[in-house]
């Protein structure tokens, strides 16, 4: 057997190696450039921006939607707190003639004028028209006057 010494006179000598087509013949191989790594880089950057663009985008329409319903929750609360000062108000309206009808006078008063009860001795007429509704509010100011005088 021949052993080969590291010279270099026994070196086969390295010839490239051709791979372009019979088209071009004539033009020399390039080598691979030193931009393509960087085109590679390129290519990958604008993917990952492509897709941070859709996460921040999915991100974005979560939060309007998140907002929006918010915003009809604070609608619907402010809505019920219109309706809950509205039946507090008509409670102690409520409540305030409920104390008035534990006064014995204030129900006779009551008596008299819708009913038609009258005292011994005591006539009374209606006046109002027949469509005419009854203002109680005005009523009960009127009728507690007169009635402190039939008291006295």
């Amino acid at each position: 057997m021949k052993r080969y010494q590291k010279s270099a006179v026994n070196r086969p000598k390295v010839v490239p190696f051709e791979t372009h087509s019979s088209n071009h013949k004539n033009q020399p191989i390039q080598p691979v450039s030193k931009n393509q790594p960087r085109l590679v880089h390129l290519k990958r950057g604008r993917l990952f921006m492509l897709v941070a663009c859709i996460m921040i985008g999915l991100s974005l329409w979560s939060l309007l939607q998140t907002f929006q319903r918010h915003q009809k929750a604070e609608e619907a609360l402010a809505q019920t707190e219109a309706t809950l000062h509205l039946t507090q108000d008509q409670f102690q309206q409520v409540k305030a003639e409920h104390e008035r009808s534990q006064d014995p006078d204030y129900l006779a008063k009551l008596a008299r004028r819708d009913y038609y009860y009258s005292k011994d001795g005591e006539l009374i007429f209606d006046i109002r028209d027949e469509g005419e509704e009854i203002d109680h509010q005005v009523f009960q100011d009127q009728d507690q006057a007169s009635l402190e005088q039939l008291n006295e």
